[in-house]
């Protein structure tokens, strides 16, 4: 009877040792995972964890949706990384407020990862718990969310752990969007997030309950979030308060985003305390609130500390005026000039920012201000000069070291070039720099996409040149404001061609016209005009006269220019002189020797005339 009473027992260790293996395929170890497709499986293979110690890890991969009820706890019993493989965790119970449903510490300091992991759907049509993926809310963990999407509507409330211990870092991209339901709480309840380097984390939470998006109800500890370096977040939420409870402590490494809109509400850091926000090179910080920017609790504000930050953004999309509550407060730590530039609608207004720290007050704007934008000053570099050749004739203006300051990346200059100043006062003043962007009556305007570049034939002169660099940085594209710079354009020498000769013939005593033009041409940089100071020469038997029909000269010729607008140039002419203006850089005036003969036309003899013409060209 006793040998078939452990017989018996012994069977059913070795019946029960069989199903617990066959539940749990693979060997937990990063190469092996265990891999688990039902609830009863994901429990298995956790159970596991008990025989690691607490330098080993255990790993799961889902191979499958796993749909759970209130009644299921995945105990965590070890360090863990549960890899979802793209699969889906499927609360299908109604009780939005139970604390062991899914997901369960059983002791402090375990690291849990989850990675590539559904939490709910898109339709939203599973249920969370406001307890959120990881509960024991009284354990310390150090929680990684990697590649994770989450969908919460009933019981939406992702993060909560109450230990003033237990980090929650993410990493890759993560995307987690919660709409209004029952039991809908803060996007996180805890001490510590941290948002790792590279990472994208995008937040939508819309939940009926709860004031703020961020709850540290651990006691004497602020909340602290980390954007480490290149780190990008993007928060959206209609909640009332950004932070609630304790102060918050937001640290921006190097590059790292965080992008804040509010749909219903003001932008309200935090309640009945202040918070700090501590920039580093590059970093950029975004709030657009329905309503204006601050805290709630009156002579608290956000400290900005700022180490070369690329963006600080600020707008109201309300119908309400202004920008700021409670006086936000910018402290510089480097030497690095900054501007501020102020909206309103389309009209832009820009200001050198202080040095030193300083409060943001809706008194340092104009009235119906909505944005406000704190960012490096865009300070153009440009070397300018003239160039001026006589043979080959250049004409031109220079541009060099066409460049910007740090953090930006030169992209391009836009320039417009005048006579004389467009404006008058302070360049940098909001209706100079309108008149200038929208001027259209520039001489010469272009753009140069090199740091170099020049503009040819140029005519001689004094010149105001504006310009304007196109940028990129970390934040987007930009422009800097247009400056100006003086230019003289210097003469070139007067360099004209004429022609040496002009012959006709005269077979009768009608007038007639040169069959070749007589062409003046000015290789010069600059207008020039002439005329006919002199004639001197000429065949004895021939007189030059100013009018055919009265003069009483034997042998009377009468000669003349005309150019192609009809105009009479004569040789000989009394009174006022004759000009005709040559433009430079191969200008030229055209003309046709006229002239008429009163003389005897003899077809058996020709009368050379050799006459020296004197041209008068002014300089």
């Amino acid at each position: 009877m006793i040998k078939k009473m452990l017989l018996f027992i012994w069977l059913c260790l070795f019946s029960c040792f069989i199903q617990y293996s066959v539940s749990a395929n693979g060997t937990g170890t990063a190469a092996n995972p265990y891999t688990v497709g039902t609830s009863s499986e994901l429990t298995s293979a956790l159970n596991n964890g008990a025989t690691l110690s607490s330098s080993e890890t255990l790993h799961i991969k889902l191979t499958d949706n796993i749909s759970y009820t209130a009644n299921d706890s995945f105990k965590i019993q070890s360090n863990v990384v549960v890899d979802g493989n793209g699969y889906s965790m499927h609360y299908t119970g109604t009780n939005y407020t139970t604390g062991t449903a899914g997901y369960l510490l059983t002791k402090n300091g375990y690291n849990v990862t989850y990675s590539n992991l559904i939490f709910g759907s898109s339709n939203y049509s599973f249920g969370q718990t406001y307890y959120g993926i990881l509960l024991g809310t009284s354990y310390q963990a150090n929680l990684t969310i990697h590649d994770v999407t989450y969908y919460g509507k009933n019981g939406a409330q992702p993060i909560c752990n109450y230990n003033a211990g237990t980090i929650v870092t993410m990493t890759g991209t993560n995307n987690f969007s919660a709409i209004p339901g029952s039991y809908g709480q803060e996007f996180m309840e805890g001490a510590n997030l941290v948002f790792g380097s590279d990472s994208i984390t995008n937040i939508i939470h819309n939940t009926n309950d709860a004031t703020a998006l961020l709850w540290n109800s651990a006691s004497g500890n602020d909340f602290n979030m980390t954007l480490q370096k290149n780190a990008k977040v993007n928060i959206q939420t209609s909640k009332p308060l950004f932070s609630y409870g304790k102060r918050l402590s937001i640290d921006m490494a190097d590059s790292s985003q965080l992008n804040i809109t509010n749909t219903a509400y003001d932008i309200t850091m935090t309640n009945s305390v202040g918070s700090n926000i501590n920039m580093a090179k590059n970093s950029s910080f975004n709030a657009t609130g329905n309503g204006k920017f601050g805290n709630q609790a009156s002579g608290l504000y956000t400290n900005f500390t700022t180490s070369d930050p690329s963006k600080i953004s600020f707008e109201n999309t309300s119908s309400t005026n202004g920008i700021f509550t409670s006086s936000p407060k910018i402290t510089p730590t480097t030497q690095t000039a900054y501007s501020l530039d102020s909206y309103v609608n389309s009209n832009k207004t820009t200001r050198d920012a202080s040095a030193n720290a300083f409060n943001l007050t809706d008194s340092l704007f104009p009235s119906n201000t909505k944005r406000v934008i704190y960012y490096p000053k865009i300070i153009p570099t440009a070397m300018i000069s003239s160039h001026v050749n006589n043979n080959p004739l250049v004409s031109e203006i220079l541009f060099n070291s066409l460049g910007v300051n740090v953090p930006y990346t030169y992209v391009s200059t836009q320039y417009k070039i005048y006579k004389n100043s467009q404006i008058d006062g302070d360049i940098t003043s909001s209706d100079n720099q309108s008149i200038i962007e929208n001027s259209q009556s520039a001489l010469y305007k272009g753009v140069f996409e090199n740091d170099t570049g020049q503009v040819s034939q140029i005519n001689a002169g004094n010149y105001i040149v504006y310009l304007k660099i196109n940028v990129t940085s970390p934040t987007g594209s930009s422009s800097s404001q247009w400056i100006s710079k003086s230019i003289e354009v210097p003469k070139s020498l007067l360099n004209i061609t004429v022609p040496t000769n002009m012959a006709f013939l005269a077979l009768n005593n009608d007038m007639f016209t040169s069959n070749s033009s007589y062409e003046v041409v000015n290789h010069s940089n600059f207008d020039t005009d002439f005329g006919i100071s002199a004639i001197s020469g000429g065949d004895s038997n021939i007189n030059l006269v100013e009018n055919l029909a009265t003069t009483t000269e034997p042998n009377p010729l009468y000669l003349a220019l005309k150019n192609t607008d009809g105009i009479e140039m004569p040789f000989v002419q009394s009174g006022k002189k004759t000009r005709f203006n040559v433009s430079p850089f191969e200008g030229s005036s055209k003309f046709n020797l006229i002239g008429q003969y009163g003389g005897a036309i003899s077809s058996k003899n020709k009368a050379v005339i050799n006459y020296i013409m004197r041209l008068n060209f002014t300089q």
